[in-house]
């Protein structure tokens, strides 16, 4: 369990968004994946933490952008796990530029 500073912001992070968090997510369930994906031709890093509830869907979007680079990353749980994840991005957009 987080420590109360880091719960305090989580909740925090969910109250500024009551509003407004549907519509994320209703454009990206809403948005054809299968038919625009394959188009993407940039650079493009799949990532997600194993404990995301998203997860189990991540091999399929890297079957639809196979040139993609897929890689599970550690989360920001804690000070390590957030550095490891960092460093993943960093990697991705550095070897992007």
């Amino acid at each position: 369990m987080p420590d109360a500073d880091a719960l305090h912001d989580k909740v925090v992070e969910v109250l500024k968004a009551a509003r407004s968090f549907h519509l994320p997510y209703r454009a990206a369930l809403g948005h054809d994946k299968r038919a625009r994906l394959p188009l993407v031709s940039v650079p493009t890093l799949l990532t997600c933490a194993a404990d995301d509830m998203l997860y189990q869907y991540l091999d399929a979007v890297h079957a639809l952008m196979p040139d993609a680079r897929c890689a599970t990353h550690h989360g920001t749980g804690t000070p390590e796990a957030l550095a490891r994840t960092v460093a993943l991005f960093e990697q991705h957009f550095t070897a992007s530029a």
